[in-house]
């Protein structure tokens, strides 16, 4: 299936849907360079790269996208269709909403909750919750707050 950023996610979305329509199966994909630890649930369709790390209890939902060297803490909850890429460490308990996009170098602090749509795009150490449709861009000195 096809996938890249932004797009290509939301484009692995509608294939998903298309093939699950048409009766097939789609099984997840977890790299034998993972390292996956117990009591872990994995949706359909989602990908888990090289050398990433998958703490006890974790779920990732359908449609997640896990590129090598993410770090998931033990009891994280990833919604549905969330792209984190490499060097994206999330601390114990965290949740993150659907939809959002991890971008390398975000740190999110255990028992952090991101709500859906979110981007974390700064490089830096996510440590309060952080509500559904907030963008930090590297290219601005505030977080964009998206309404509607």
């Amino acid at each position: 299936m096809a996938f890249d950023e932004r797009f290509g996610n939301f484009k692995r979305v509608e294939l998903m849907q298309a093939a699950m329509e048409r009766g097939f199966k789609l099984a997840s994909f977890v790299s034998p360079r993972a390292m996956v630890a117990g009591g872990v649930r994995i949706g359909p369709n989602a990908f888990v790269g090289d050398g990433a790390i998958v703490g006890h209890g974790c779920r990732i939902d359908y449609n997640c996208f896990l590129l090598p060297g993410v770090c998931l803490g033990s009891d994280v909850h990833l919604r549905a269709s969330c792209w984190l890429e490499s060097a994206v460490v999330v601390g114990d308990g965290a949740q993150i909403g659907a939809h959002s996009i991890l971008r390398s170098g975000a740190l999110v602090a255990a028992g952090v909750q991101v709500g859906r749509g979110c981007e974390l795009g700064w490089p830096r150490r996510y440590d309060k919750d952080i509500a559904a449709k907030t963008v930090y861009d590297p290219r601005y000195d505030a977080p964009i707050l998206v309404y509607g």
